[in-house]
């Protein structure tokens, strides 16, 4: 009875990758089970009993037990397998915590996330450049948002933060999150676990996503071969800035403040490329506007209220005209994200000069 509640959390392959997930798993004070698994980027329901197999449409069996979690006094989890196949999955999924408007989540408020690229990424076979996105975080723990991942998809984010457990005296809290994505039936996911915890002048939020595009899904203009990444993850709380004051800190009280990098994707045709690298002097106002001076037109909005940028790159004369963004990580004084061009996408950053 005690355990009874809603859980949810991360479906693993026998390599430790994520490849799918649990969600809104009902767990009732006898022992019964409901809920929905995604396997693949496929969803199945779930009915049935703790410790019994439990056979789905698809043919892949699940058996789940509880468990209390370690350094979380009253935390529960459920832990098993999912037999799909031929491979034996394992999922683990957390109680979610019942914060309330009085005794709210400690993680509450406004987030700006990274998804970043691999060092030294060939942009030909995956893509380059960072995922960008902002999240908040309700007094009941609920997470939501959106992200831009840097093949120019752009997905909704989801889920509960569980409950708080205690890592070499700091306090960590999980977020399991999973979507499905290129098409009303996914041939491709994002899933993976972020944990919320401290990391001072890098991150309030960390950890791995799994990012998956099978090989011919839409759009096939980019990337059509498909790829299969494990993707670092930050994210930092974002206050928005005092009115005439600029976000980004540190910056001189003089034009040409900044630098605009524009790294990785074929930008070939630009007359003063250097190793498909272009960086460009901006001016970060006090009011935060962002101006770029130059023969090519650089329009750049950044919204001080959520921390996220757009702009557009236009140089008629060469040929060259992509869209770009990204978001302010306030921890880190940066502002990452990507840009995407003839099928392919790079870095796009923002940095004080």
């Amino acid at each position: 009875t005690e355990a009874a509640g809603t859980y949810g959390g991360i479906l693993s392959s026998p390599s430790g990758e994520e490849a799918g997930a649990l969600e809104a798993a009902t767990l009732t004070a006898t022992g019964g089970i409901s809920a929905t698994l995604w396997i693949q980027g496929v969803r199945q329901s779930v009915r049935g009993n703790l410790g019994e197999d439990i056979t789905l449409a698809n043919g892949a069996i699940v058996n789940l037990t509880l468990a209390s979690m370690d350094d979380a006094p009253g935390g529960y989890v459920l832990q098993g397998s999912v037999s799909f196949e031929a491979v034996e999955y394992t999922l683990e999924a957390q109680r979610l915590p019942l914060f309330t408007r009085t005794a709210p989540s400690p993680w509450i408020g406004a987030y700006t996330l990274a998804m970043s690229a691999p060092d030294a990424v060939d942009v030909s076979l995956e893509p380059g450049g960072d995922g960008y996105g902002t999240l908040a975080v309700t007094a009941t723990g609920s997470c939501t948002g959106t992200i831009t991942l840097p093949d120019g998809t752009r997905a909704t984010l989801g889920g509960h933060i569980g409950s708080a457990y205690d890592v070499a005296g700091t306090d960590v809290a999980a977020w399991s999150f999973h979507r499905g994505l290129y098409g009303r039936t996914p041939r491709g996911f994002l899933a993976g676990k972020l944990n919320f915890r401290d990391l001072a002048g890098t991150s309030d939020v960390d950890g791995l996503w799994h990012w998956v595009k099978q090989t011919g899904a839409a759009p096939t203009t980019v990337y059509p071969d498909g790829f299969d990444d494990q993707r670092q993850v930050i994210g930092s709380r974002y206050t928005p800035p005092a009115v005439n004051t600029r976000a980004m800190t540190g910056l001189a009280a003089t034009t040409d403040n900044v630098w605009l990098r524009f790294d990785g994707a074929d930008l070939s045709s630009l007359l003063d490329l250097t190793l498909n690298t272009k960086n460009l002097t901006g001016t970060w106002q006090q009011n935060n506007a962002i101006l770029h001076y130059g023969p090519q037109t650089v329009r750049l909005t950044f919204a001080p209220r959520t921390g996220a940028l757009t702009g557009t790159y236009l140089d008629t004369a060469n040929g060259i005209n992509f869209a770009f963004g990204g978001v302010l990580i306030q921890d880190q004084n940066l502002l990452t994200g990507s840009y995407l061009t003839q099928g392919q996408s790079g870095l796009f950053v923002i940095q004080p000069r």
